[in-house]
Parts: C-alpha cells; sequence; structure tokens
C-alpha cells in the first residue's frame, strides 16, 4: 500500500487540481483507477479530461501501445487476407 503526504497547497492548487479532487488515488498517482477516470478516458484523451489525472508514465504509453497493437493485427489480418 503506498502512502503519501501532502499539504494543503497540492490540494488546492486551481491547474494542477482544478476539480479539488481529494482521492488518495491521486495523490499516489493511481487515478487510473479511479471511476470517474476510467468513464472519461473512454470519451476523451488524457489532456483533455477536467481533473486533470496523475498517472505514471506507464499508464501515458497504454493508448499509444495499444494503437500500435492494433496496427500490426489489422497488417497480420490483411496479409491473412490476401492468402
Amino acid at each position: 500500500m503506498k502512502s503519501a503526504i501532502v499539504n494543503i497547497s497540492e490540494i488546492t492548487d486551481k491547474e494542477k487540481n482544478p476539480t479539488l479532487c481529494i482521492s488518495p488515488l491521486r495523490y499516489t498517482d493511481n487515478c487510473y483507477k479511479c471511476r470517474i477516470y476510467k468513464q472519461e478516458i473512454r470519451r476523451k484523451p488524457l489532456d483533455k479530461i477536467k481533473c486533470k489525472p496523475i498517472v505514471s508514465n506507464e499508464v501515458k504509453r497504454l493508448p499509444e501501445q495499444k494503437r500500435e497493437l492494433l496496427d500490426k493485427l489489422a497488417e497480420v489480418n490483411k496479409e491473412l487476407g490476401d492468402k
């Protein structure tokens, strides 16, 4: 279990936390586990989500990896269809 020490200025900073989220997930870089994040990420890119989620670099790379894998899968399907 992760823990974080957070001061009030981090919580009330309007640029970094515009929605005043006080979820513990936010301060342990686990916003991707939040139900609001899960709903919003389906409709918007990461940089357009209103709450400005804090996520690790690994999670940020996942959509890019997904696109790459889908492109490779499309190529393989095309090759199989040509045979």
